[in-house]
């Protein structure tokens, strides 16, 4: 078992001609003296059916069968010929670990003095040749845990549970995916990995960021701490939340505000044009000292809408376009003055 020996070692005795099979397994039933005294005459021959059904299934490729078979058999009569044909079958279904310990079982099992000794003692020889070569295509799993005791963590590989004093070392296992799951208290964590014959692979389970667990086994989000207004409004601000409302605000406001000086302007013209003054702002002698107040009233009234307007909407519109640059507060308000209108404010 120290080194590797080519499985062309166990080709022979698998080749065996069919009725040199057939007689091995007939003769099983008088092996063991334990097994017979137990065992009924009906009971007997209905496992060395079994039995001659399963080497047929196994000669015929047909190994499903055969392991089905063969391990109903050997669980009757547990003698070196059914052990060696069932380790056989298992080994073909892919089942190399359960088959490389029928093979150590096998060798183990005692030989009476009747008449088919040499026979199973040649089936112990063999089961002991063929295990030799299976060993080492056996993979090894190492599962590795982080993030908690290994000790308070219970690991199943393929849902078998596995003694936590094998955690972090190499353990055989058979080839092909394997699912790998981990449970340590309300947390579970699950790994995936593909064994191939002859290498050893690992499997790491991390418990520092895993949630907690259902019953069931579905991940449960724990509860989340209400924010607080402050936080919520911190945020908002980081993101630039308040830009776009401050902005069409301003935008709204300045096409009022511009709208409004058209409007008052429009109305000192047409006094202006009524009373039919000059261009140089002069009125004729005879017009009203109030009729002049009240235009000249309506020109500063739509100079200052137009001015506020127009700086609430270039505003507006900076704060649309532009990204901030820093997530410090900012403000913007119009106000109103008794001969003035516009907006103050922080960007």
């Amino acid at each position: 078992m120290g080194h590797r020996r080519s499985l062309l070692l166990s080709v022979a005795p698998r080749l065996l001609a069919g009725a040199l099979c057939l007689c091995t397994l007939l003769g099983a039933g008088t092996t063991h003296a334990a097994d017979s005294e137990q065992a009924g005459d009906a009971t007997r021959s209905a496992a060395r059916k079994l039995g001659v059904d399963g080497v047929r299934a196994y000669e015929a490729g047909k190994y499903d069968v055969a392991m089905d078979r063969l391990e109903r058999a050997y669980k009757v009569l547990a003698v070196p010929s059914l052990g060696l044909w069932s380790a056989r079958a298992l080994e073909k279904n892919g089942r190399l670990v359960e088959a490389a310990e029928r093979y150590v079982k096998t060798t183990r099992l005692p030989v009476d003095s009747s008449s088919d000794r040499a026979v199973q003692e040649q089936a112990k020889k063999d089961a002991a040749r063929e295990h030799e070569a299976l060993v080492p295509r056996i993979p090894n799993l190492v599962v590795e845990i982080e993030g908690a005791p290994s000790d308070d963590v219970q690991v199943t590989v393929a849902g078998v549970p596995i003694n936590a004093a094998l955690v972090g070392t190499p353990f055989p296992a058979n080839p092909g995916p394997i699912v790998v799951v981990a449970e340590s208290g309300a947390q579970r964590v699950e790994g995936k990995a593909t064994l191939v014959e002859g290498e050893t692979s690992t499997v790491v389970l991390d418990f520092s960021g895993a949630p907690p667990t259902a019953s069931d086994g579905t991940p449960t989000e724990p509860p989340r701490a209400a924010a607080s207004s402050s936080a919520v409004e911190a945020d908002s601000t980081a993101k630039g939340g308040w830009r776009p409302v401050v902005g069409w605000t301003a935008v709204g406001l300045g096409a009022g505000g511009l709208a409004a000086g058209l409007v008052t302007g429009l109305l000192a013209q047409d006094k202006f044009n009524a009373l039919e003054c000059e261009d140089s702002g002069a009125c004729p002698a005879g017009s009203s000292s109030d009729e002049v107040a009240s235009i000249n009233q309506l020109r500063t009234v739509s100079t200052i809408a137009f001015i506020a307007g127009g700086v609430l909407a270039a505003g507006g519109i900076t704060l649309l376009l532009i990204p901030p640059k820093k997530t410090s507060a900012a403000y913007l308000t119009p106000y109103v003055g008794t001969t003035t209108l516009g907006i103050r404010g922080t960007f």
